[in-house]
């Protein structure tokens, strides 16, 4: 099939550190910097009305077609307790890919001259996401093979595969169908670990807070929320339900979900004498889920096959 656009992307890998005083700082400086919330609101309404005119004309034609073939070594996330904190998580994503092609769906055809049915197949693949508890030293940087570094999720490898339908008009092809596969995974925890987890959410949480300074709600703002814009936002959302409802088939699927996780292995690890040994394990295995939805149900199945705990 041809595309309309072709879009390739290979990136190194990224380093971010998250540093909640520094984050509070860059919000409060965004709301200093922001228009008045009347210029806003208007804004708002005119968007809402666009993108509602702009979904209405997409129904009506083929969607775009954008061919992807992204590489990206994704980043590195560190959190560490405080700003002056050595102590940090660091959570790896590994490398991610992102690949997609488009196929025609039999040789199905519109009875009215709508083309042939085409298929918008997208695959994505994260591998190696791991998460560390490590002391990050002007010498070690982020060095996950230091000595002071401990794993708590070994790593991890996920696919993704998306597939969205290109012809609206064919009613026996879901919208939008997202599988996932979930390969096995392994983490193993010990009390340091959730003391640090503790440490760190009490760190997070504390710090940048005394210098945030929330906005006063005055009463002008609470009625214009509640006022004549809210009820007459209401009537014409539900016109347009009632339209885009009248127009579709009660059976036409418009999203499917399918996941699966072959196997989670938690083991609790106990120190004895300076040594990290086995104290509990925690197995689940065959974990699936399926959701399908219709625009006027949805349904869910879930099943798990193995469950063990030594």
């Amino acid at each position: 099939a041809n595309v309309d656009m072709g879009v390739k992307l290979t990136l190194g890998q990224l380093q971010f550190v998250f540093i909640n005083d520094f984050l509070q700082r860059a919000l409060a400086f965004a709301k200093a910097m922001q228009v008045r919330k009347e210029l806003l609101d208007s804004a708002k309404a005119a968007a809402m009305s666009g993108a509602t005119a702009s979904l209405e004309a997409m129904q009506e034609r083929s969607a775009s077609r954008i061919r992807l073939d992204v590489d990206i070594s994704a980043p590195v996330v560190v959190v560490p307790i405080s700003a002056r904190s050595d102590h940090a998580v660091v959570v790896c994503l590994g490398q991610l890919q992102v690949k997609n092609k488009f196929e025609r769906h039999g040789d199905v055809t519109g009875a009215d001259g709508g083309g042939p049915v085409v298929v918008d197949k997208m695959a994505v693949e994260l591998t190696d996401v791991t998460v560390t508890r490590s002391r990050i030293t002007p010498a070690t940087a982020i060095d996950l093979s230091h000595s002071n570094s401990h794993t708590i999720l070994h790593e991890v490898t996920m696919s993704v595969g998306v597939c969205r339908s290109l012809s609206p008009w064919y009613q026996n092809l879901a919208d939008v169908a997202v599988t996932g596969d979930i390969k096995p995974i392994q983490a193993q925890v010990c009390k340091a670990d959730i003391d640090f987890a503790l440490e760190l959410l009490d760190g997070i949480l504390k710090e940048g807070m005394p210098g945030t300074v929330n906005p006063p709600v005055t009463g002008e703002s609470g009625a214009s929320s509640g006022g004549a814009d809210g009820s007459s936002a209401s009537p014409d959302t539900g016109k347009l339900d009632s339209g885009s409802s009248d127009a579709e088939p009660p059976n036409k699927v418009k999203l499917a979900l399918d996941f699966k996780l072959q196997e989670v292995a938690l083991t609790v690890l106990e120190t004895i004498n300076d040594e990290d040994r086995p104290r509990l394990r925690v197995s689940v295995a065959g974990v699936s889920t399926q959701i399908t939805i219709r625009p006027y149900d949805l349904s869910a199945k879930a099943a798990l096959t193995f469950i063990a705990v030594e």
